[in-house]
């Protein structure tokens, strides 16, 4: 049986990460309606709770799975297809 999993648009924009009373700016690798991948310097424990942000989207996550460099977060909220064409850096709307 497959599993469905949503389209994931690259992009390399920097945002801003709040976890564990730590805050810093991380690089998004790629965009999903329901999860991102970020660049991320250390390990978080699976099931952390995270905030991304931009100066015009925010959003609450669990972290799904960390690695040394990365980790992959589900969203407690979808983005719209304008939110993730804004945080993939498209110029063109839907």
């Amino acid at each position: 049986m497959e599993s469905w999993r949503p389209f994931r648009r690259p992009t390399q924009m920097r945002i801003t990460l709040s976890a564990l009373g730590r805050r810093m700016d991380v690089s998004l690798l790629d965009v999903s309606e329901s999860g991102m991948k970020l660049t991320y310097p250390d390990l978080l424990p699976t099931d952390a709770l995270v905030e991304v942000s931009t100066p015009r989207i925010a959003r609450t996550g669990r972290v799904r799975w960390s690695r040394q460099g990365a980790l992959g977060v589900t969203l407690t909220e979808p983005l719209s297809l304008a939110e993730q064409a804004e945080l993939a850096g498209m110029s063109w709307g839907y």
